[in-house]
């Protein structure tokens, strides 16, 4: 295995367990919904996971179409699918 496969294993594997860890918040998050829901004194029900807790990592980032272009371009490149010195495809 060459390092950059290590690496991309690596990464892979980093995650898979962010996933997992993810989905364990979700499920506690929506059991944690619904025992408020059934046991609460006031009249405030919630219906969407999302208000009742908002995550982290559901927060939306918007991105410039000039970042977009910069990124594709870099991945072009990497690539190999576009000429460095003309910055066309090949």
């Amino acid at each position: 295995m060459t390092p950059v496969e290590f690496q991309y294993a690596l990464n892979d594997f980093r995650e898979l367990q962010e996933q997992d860890i993810k989905i364990s918040y979700e499920r506690m998050r929506v059991q944690t919904m619904h025992i408020h829901n059934i046991s609460s004194v006031t009249k405030k029900k919630y219906k969407n996971v999302k208000q009742f807790m908002p995550f982290t990592w559901e927060k939306k980032q918007k991105q410039t179409t000039e970042e977009m272009k910069a990124i594709l371009l870099a991945l072009g490149k990497s690539m190999g699918a576009i000429d460095k010195r003309k910055g066309k495809n090949k």
